[in-house]
């Protein structure tokens, strides 16, 4: 779920390690947050894993953007799906909820012509970009997300479901236990 504003349109070279992070219309939301999100940047450039630590770490940073990061997805009957990452050698452990009906263009349904993910560390102390990579998403999670997303594009009620949904897994599994639940999709990286 989008929880820091709306989206700004962006250009991909405007990302600078060493500069402030200000992709959101209200970035300042971020300051001094733990957190991790994965949304869709505009309809040519992919999407975006942005992962804003307060003083993330230098191992931290080298985690996200060098190890191999590990993919698992995490389904229901209805369609639902739920994003996990693992950085392979570490403790670090993403799950990101996404919604592609959340915007109003056809940027959340992108996943078939463009799979890029740009990966964004940020110290949100400070709003620094400390890290970067950009990598593919794995063909099997392009797969079953692009089945499921079409879907729920076309469901109007699809949004509340969905947020009750992960609502409703956050009260009963750790990140951990859903991690373990999951369906292995590959890795970054993998063609």
């Amino acid at each position: 779920m989008r929880k820091y504003g709306n989206v700004n349109e962006y250009k991909l070279e405007a990302l600078t390690v060493g500069e402030k992070f200000s992709y959101f219309d209200n970035s300042l939301a971020l300051v001094g947050q733990d957190g991790a999100l994965f949304e869709a940047f505009d309809e040519s450039n992919g999407y975006m894993q942005l992962v804003f630590y307060r003083g993330i770490t230098e191992q931290e940073v080298h985690d996200l953007t060098k190890a191999e990061t590990y993919v698992r997805l995490f389904t229901d009957d209805t369609g639902h799906i739920l994003i996990l990452f693992k950085y392979e050698n570490s403790t670090l452990l993403n799950e990101f909820s996404f919604d592609p009906t959340l915007y109003k263009d056809a940027r959340g349904i992108q996943i078939t012509d463009n799979n890029r993910l740009t990966t964004i560390c940020v110290d949100s102390y400070t709003g620094v970009i400390k890290g970067l990579r950009v990598s593919s998403l794995p063909l099997e999670m392009v797969k079953r997300c692009a089945e499921a997303w079409a879907k729920a594009i076309l469901n109007p009620f699809h949004g509340e479901s969905y947020r009750g949904w992960y609502a409703s897994l956050q009260q009963k599994y750790t990140t951990q236990q859903l991690w373990e639940m999951g369906e292995d999709v590959g890795y970054l990286g993998q063609k």
